[in-house]
């Protein structure tokens, strides 16, 4: 099942969110009518910390962009699948919430058992949800292994590249304590 990077393109203005949790749920087998769906519903739902009285009837516009890939994340748990594919999850959440989201993935991959597959370019959150990384550029694989490793012993120019640009506010921090020592 898919999580896309936009949560708010995956939805029309023009229909509630919950048609489409409900519709999954039906095209996919699990239920034959929107009553026989609720449960399933409820329980992916529930599974991200959400209720479907807090989705019911509402549109895109009504949600943050928080609840929306919340409400992504329970749409693609509804079939129950074994493998679950992350494009950029976090990238269109604000900072704030971005560990919401990675940590949610993790208590489901411990829940049910579900793989991901983690896309990113953000090196920080993917060490953060994955067993093991693997290094893409320009369409080939420059680098691969345990995700503890990869950081700490980058081998490859790209990934080294996507390393440094990891914010690193302790540093700044530090820098910024050196200059004013020298300026006082």
């Amino acid at each position: 099942q898919p999580i896309f990077q936009n949560p708010f393109e995956a939805y029309s203005i023009h229909l509630p969110v919950d048609f489409y949790l409900f519709r999954t749920a039906i095209n996919l087998g699990m239920a034959s009518d929107q009553a026989g769906a609720m449960p399933v519903v409820e329980e992916a739902l529930r599974s991200v910390g959400l209720g479907l009285d807090r989705v019911r009837g509402k549109f895109v516009q009504q949600f943050s962009g928080g609840e929306l890939q919340r409400i992504a994340i329970a749409r693609a748990l509804i079939p129950r699948p074994r493998l679950i594919v992350a494009d950029e999850p976090v990238s269109m959440v604000d900072a704030s919430l971005r560990m919401t989201i990675v940590n949610l993935f993790t208590q489901i991959r411990a829940r049910s058992g579900v793989l991901f597959i983690y896309i990113t370019h953000d090196l920080s959150t993917a060490t953060y949800v994955a067993d093991r990384i693997v290094i893409m550029t320009k369409g080939e694989i420059v680098e691969q292994g345990a995700a503890a490793e990869i950081t700490a012993n980058p081998r490859h120019e790209y990934t080294r590249l996507l390393m440094d640009s990891i914010p690193r506010i302790g540093a700044r921090w530090a820098e910024l304590g050196e200059q004013s020592d020298t300026t006082a």
